[in-house]
């Protein structure tokens, strides 16, 4: 397992898809460095964190899932998951080192976005200032989790299909939303139901009525099912 790991992060790391999205988050901090701000303004922590939070539902954990999508379709040359698998006692082992190593990926692009947006915010004249920031963790916490579903239904995914085009597109239509999107139309239009949403992964997790352990509740469940079924179907399948 360690073997595995090992040699899916050395894939990572020297992979140049990985550092795609932090040097384009390095650019954008430059080029606000270079326009600044003839407005001084202040920020609390709290504010700082939330703002990560929300640009993470919308960019990083997409490039997660793009990141890892590029991966896995990598594996296939040179021979690399055929002699992952001659020497390894599952075959479900490479599929758990790909979800480990999604979790690192999320923690690592999770730091980055909070390093955008606070260095950012400090080059174009704002001050950052202590304050509760307490909720407003709780949020980025439940939005890794939510990218780490995200995630683990694109493995699902791809040990299903072995297509990466697949996983792409269901990565767009995810992060657009598109997919809930039909999902609560369908139920509204064939069973009546109206609260469809608040059951679902993205939309969950802003649902009025959705408290802060039922979405983490939520997510974990998904997460449980997505990651078992993956495991269980590479269990079963055959290299290719």
């Amino acid at each position: 397992m360690l073997r595995v790991l090992r040699a899916d992060l050395h894939r990572l790391f020297r992979s140049p898809v990985f550092y795609i999205t932090p040097a384009f988050m390095i650019g954008t901090v430059f080029l606000s460095a270079i326009r600044g701000s003839d407005v001084p303004f202040t920020m609390g922590l709290d504010t700082l964190i939330l703002s990560a939070s929300q640009m993470m539902s919308v960019i990083t954990m997409a490039a997660v899932c793009v990141v890892m999508i590029f991966l896995w379709t990598q594996e296939n040359r040179n021979g690399f998951i055929k002699n992952i698998a001659g020497n390894v006692r599952g075959r479900h082992i490479p599929t758990l080192s790909k979800l480990i190593t999604g979790a690192i990926v999320t923690v690592i692009y999770t730091l980055a976005t909070f390093l955008f947006v606070l260095f950012g915010n400090i080059l174009n004249g704002g001050t950052i200032v202590k304050a509760d920031a307490g909720d407003a963790i709780v949020q980025v916490l439940l939005w890794m989790l939510t990218g780490f579903v995200a995630l683990s239904l694109m493995l699902l995914l791809f040990e299903t299909t072995k297509s990466s085009a697949l996983c792409y597109i269901a990565t767009l239509l995810f992060w657009t939303k598109m997919i809930e999107e039909l999902i609560i139309q369908l139920f509204y239009f064939l069973l009546k139901i109206d609260n469809v949403g608040r059951y679902l992964i993205i939309y969950g997790n802003v649902w009025e009525n959705s408290g802060t352990a039922e979405n983490f509740i939520r997510n974990a469940l998904y997460l449980a099912v997505f990651g078992a079924a993956a495991l269980i179907i590479a269990k079963k399948s055959d290299v290719r």
